[in-house]
């Protein structure tokens, strides 16, 4: 038994030793080569590169920025999609050492997630690197702020020329996290938030849920989106609130649309009887549209707490693992007292507070908006096109 104990330290410690070495490989030798003969390149500044992490289709993240660039018919835009979470290393090595060399070339390249491959390549300096990044706000630690303090080997993000934040109050968070200068973090706001301000983004949300969901027009909308546990390509789904006890409590006013985490490929499971009362619309409608016409929210940790304070709506935070979860990922605000919702920890908290939502303290969550995402009022988009492209933009 001890032998076999020692073994698999041993292999755990020859894995990590292998990891090490390929890193070492391919972000401080191979992709600053590829970067190197990719500048002999005839240099072409109207050349924009959009680097999508996961997926194969445009996230929120990047399409009121892409509408305003297509109609420039001066840029060339290219998406460059790494799909991170699927296929084998081999293909995303050969996906990342594409980028590295098209990226070698090209005027401006934007970003919206964590990307190590530049870490190591020394940037030529007309290029701008512009890191838009996926959530509002300052919420779950990441970087180098997770690390304590201690600097990643090899950084997701010390390239970038600009990065773009929801408001002045969280830029400390992400210099932290980022490693980046301060004059370099500006808070022009998050350009996925522009959207929300959009009135006929708003009615085609409305027009679209209902297409999806089978409900009396007197009762309301809950949004249930909680966020995934462990890590990002090793997503393992929350424990979910039993549905069958929120239908017995909640039907004759509610019905709940549940939106999974995108990092998450396991489907909820909805008990026949609820299925006139959850909707799983996680393949169907973006998580954008779901805060349009949710009511109320109930979610755990996700940075969507941030978007949703738009619109002064309730939020419910089902946080049964609070402290384990805090252990293990942290928060850059203390969780208890920066929340602008009731924190429950069981079922009945959630069904009581659901009932309740008369109580919800809607001042607070006026100063949770303005403290957090005061720049995010639907302009933020060309702001950042001023800043990368020049105020004659």
């Amino acid at each position: 038994m001890k032998g076999g104990k020692e073994k698999e330290i041993k292999d755990c410690h020859k894995t990590v030793k292998l990891k090490e070495i390929r890193n070492y490989i391919l972000l401080k030798c191979w992709y600053p080569a590829i970067y190197r003969f990719g500048k002999k390149r005839v240099f072409d500044k109207k050349r924009i590169i959009i680097i999508e992490n996961f997926g194969k289709k445009l996230s929120v993240n990047f399409q009121p920025l892409f509408e305003k660039l297509k109609k420039r018919p001066d840029l060339k835009v290219k998406i460059i999609y790494l799909e991170k979470e699927r296929g084998t290393k081999i293909g995303y090595l050969w996906r990342c050492t594409k980028l590295v060399w098209d990226s070698a070339s090209a005027g401006y390249i934007f970003l919206a997630d964590a990307l190590n491959v530049f870490s190591c390549v020394s940037i030529r300096s007309d290029s701008v690197y512009t890191q838009l990044w996926h959530g509002c706000g300052a919420f779950k630690k990441f970087g180098n702020a997770l690390s304590k303090g201690k600097k990643e080997t090899y950084s997701n993000y010390n390239y970038n020329t600009w990065m773009t934040v929801s408001s002045p109050e969280v830029r400390w968070a992400y210099k932290e996290a980022c490693g980046l200068p301060e004059e370099a973090i500006i808070a022009t706001g998050i350009s996925r938030t522009d959207r929300f301000f959009d009135r006929e983004f708003h009615k085609r949300a409305k027009k679209k849920i209902r297409k999806y969901i089978l409900f009396n027009t007197n009762r309301k909308i809950i949004l249930y989106a909680p966020t995934f546990r462990g890590d990002a390509l090793d997503a393992q789904m929350p424990r979910i609130l039993s549905l069958i006890r929120l239908k017995a409590a909640l039907e004759k006013q509610y019905v709940i649309v549940f939106k999974q985490h995108p990092h998450i490929k396991e489907h909820i499971k909805i008990p026949k009887e609820c299925a006139d009362f959850v909707f799983d619309v996680s393949e169907k409608m973006e998580i954008d549209e779901l805060m349009c016409v949710a009511d109320l929210c109930i979610t755990d940790y996700s940075s969507l707490i941030f978007e949703y304070s738009i619109f002064e709506r309730p939020i419910l935070f089902y946080a049964y693992d609070l402290k384990e979860y805090c252990k293990e990922q942290g928060f850059f605000y203390e969780f208890e007292s920066f929340v602008p919702g009731y924190i429950c920890k069981t079922e009945e908290d959630i069904i009581y507070q659901i009932e309740h939502t008369t109580d919800y303290d809607l001042k607070k969550m006026r100063e949770f908006r303005k403290k957090f995402m005061s720049s995010c009022d639907g302009h933020a988009t060309e702001r950042i096109l001023k800043l990368v492209f020049g105020e004659s933009w």
